[in-house]
């Protein structure tokens, strides 16, 4: 249990103090991870309206896909740090497993 809790709480710094946090030692092979960054990159640049042909309904159905940003709302999970509980400014691609080619 302590273990946990000290992962839980370098993921709360990492992600309350940088807002990101990088997953080291997963097993994927680095070449797997290059093209997974290549594509988010090269997604991420389109305009909106190439990015929402993606989206494929409300945030959190079965399907995946792409969410807007001030749809997803992770910052008020945040409020015992202080925050407004606004929305976050970020937009997200889901790809559920079994759809994925």
């Amino acid at each position: 249990e302590a273990a946990r809790q000290s992962v839980a709480k370098e993921w709360d710094e990492a992600m309350t103090g940088v807002g990101f946090a990088i997953i080291v030692g997963h097993g994927v092979r680095p070449e797997v991870v290059a093209q997974m960054r290549s594509s988010a990159m090269s997604f991420f640049s389109q305009g909106v309206s190439d990015k929402l042909e993606y989206n494929y309904g409300q945030y959190g159905n079965q399907f995946g896909g792409f969410t807007a940003m001030g749809i997803e709302a992770v910052s008020r999970t945040r409020d015992a740090h202080g925050t407004d509980g606004g929305f976050d400014a970020a937009e997200t691609m889901a790809a559920a497993p079994d759809l994925v080619e």
